[in-house]
């Protein structure tokens, strides 16, 4: 972005009403990439080091917010460059907050159950054709403002346990596993902040991750 004399970084919600919707994404990356530019050299001109939420409103930060919000920006903070480096922007995850719960949880399994009909009717159907069990995996968002509060709440369980946790109807199928798009599980010696959490006709299990030396 030519015209800039710091470094900044932003941080982006997340665009569009799911988590899966694609047009959504590239319109946003198309916004920022005609629009961004010009709301940092502002704040540049205009000695700020930084827009955020928190910042109290007044005449001249309503039209500075407005911008932000249009590019779903949460927050944009900057800091000198060093003699070594260039101006630059850095892109990060915005952060979201809310209660949380084992209920939802049971909410993101029976959401996807419900969801993935054919996916469900597709494993029975391997059952038939001779498969020995049919197993529907779950994958819950870090970070996701569509289903704030999920990834936290597997979270929680280290401390909670699993006895909280209602039984799930399976449909059909022989279980369901859930766990947090978190790692790197390639890591050596990796250890996960969450459980893979796994229901079957015994109930709900706990299986944590763990790499040997």
């Amino acid at each position: 972005m030519p015209g800039l004399t710091r470094v900044w970084t932003v941080d982006l919600l997340t665009p569009g009403v799911d988590p899966d919707n694609q047009p959504a994404a590239k319109a946003q990356v198309e916004k920022l990439k005609a629009e961004l530019s010009a709301l940092l050299l502002k704040l540049e001109q205009l000695g700020r080091t930084e827009l955020t939420l928190s910042r109290s409103a007044n005449c001249d930060d309503a039209e500075l917010q407005e911008e932000r919000r249009g590019l779903d920006v949460q927050s944009c903070f900057s800091s000198e460059i060093s003699a070594d480096e260039k101006p630059r922007v850095c892109f990060g995850e915005a952060t979201y907050g809310g209660a949380t719960g084992r209920s939802m949880i049971i909410n993101a399994v029976n959401e996807k159950l419900a969801s993935k009909v054919r996916k469900v009717e597709k494993l029975l159907k391997a059952k038939t054709d001779g498969a020995s069990e049919a197993h529907l995996f779950v994958w819950l968002t870090v970070g996701d403002q569509h289903k704030a509060g999920r990834s936290e709440a597997m979270s929680f369980l280290r401390y909670t346990g699993l006895g909280g946790l209602a039984p799930i109807d399976l449909r059909g199928i022989d279980a369901v596993w859930v766990a947090v798009d978190a790692g790197p599980a390639h890591a050596r010696d990796c250890r996960h902040d969450w459980p893979i959490l796994c229901f079957d006709k015994d109930g709900w299990h706990d299986w944590e991750l763990r790499r040997s030396p």
